[in-house]
């Protein structure tokens, strides 16, 4: 029984060593502990400055007094673009290839007629700056996000901003394949970064859209005042 103790005592008291087998087997732990935290820390950024950039698009539309048009929510992926630091995209012209989507919509509250009736988020107008990446809400859609949207009164009006950062990390898949000798990493693939922020009109009831038809003569303007 006694050896085995010893022998470990004698183990932890020495302090010999070789440098460069330490070397060996440190080294590519400590790369691999490099890249694992700084494509966590990519990525928690990127989720911090597009949340931020959601809020405040949403600000600005809080304050908006005149219709909300079609292009609307294209005009505010440059902003988007800006605030989250997206690089390379600030004066994008194509919105289906932009790495972020915006969706704006407008949303009402109904009570419901008894206590057991939770009542029922009702879509105003919804607009996206690309709807096959981020379709337009509709009523029959809607309810999947009435659990985010935070509680209204009846009648109550609120503005939802949605925001989709297509986000890259810095090390690619080919980079960690040949690191790692994996092709298929979860963690080094690009992916969507989805935030939501939710804002009441400050200067007006309700924040109207108006759906100019080009050459249509057509004029949808959806207000309930």
């Amino acid at each position: 029984m006694h050896p085995a103790p010893r022998f470990l005592r004698q183990f932890w008291a020495d302090t010999r060593g070789n440098i460069a087998v330490e070397a060996v087997l440190v080294l590519p732990v400590m790369a691999l502990m490099f890249i694992f935290f700084n494509v966590y820390w990519d990525a928690y950024r990127a989720q911090n400055l597009a949340q931020k950039a959601t809020l405040t698009i949403a600000d600005i539309i809080s304050r908006e007094r005149a219709q909300i048009v079609p292009n609307y929510a294209k005009s505010f992926v440059r902003v988007f673009n800006y605030a989250a630091e997206v690089p390379g995209t600030l004066n994008v012209t194509n919105f289906e290839t932009s790495a972020a989507v915006i969706r704006v919509t407008s949303v009402t509250f109904t009570e419901g007629a008894s206590e057991d009736d939770d009542g029922q988020v009702n879509m105003v107008w919804s607009i996206s700056s690309d709807s096959k990446r981020l379709p337009e809400w509709t009523n029959a859609t809607i309810a999947q996000i009435a659990d985010d949207i935070p509680a209204m009164l009846d009648g109550d009006n609120i503005i939802v901003v949605e925001s989709r950062l297509r986000w890259q990390p810095k090390f690619t898949t080919a980079m960690a394949a040949d690191l790692l000798g994996k092709t298929t990493l979860d963690w080094f693939t690009a992916r969507d970064i989805d935030t939501m922020a939710t804002v009441r009109p400050r200067f007006v009831p309700r924040v109207c859209f108006n759906n100019n038809v080009s050459g249509a003569g057509a004029v949808v303007v959806a207000c309930e005042l």
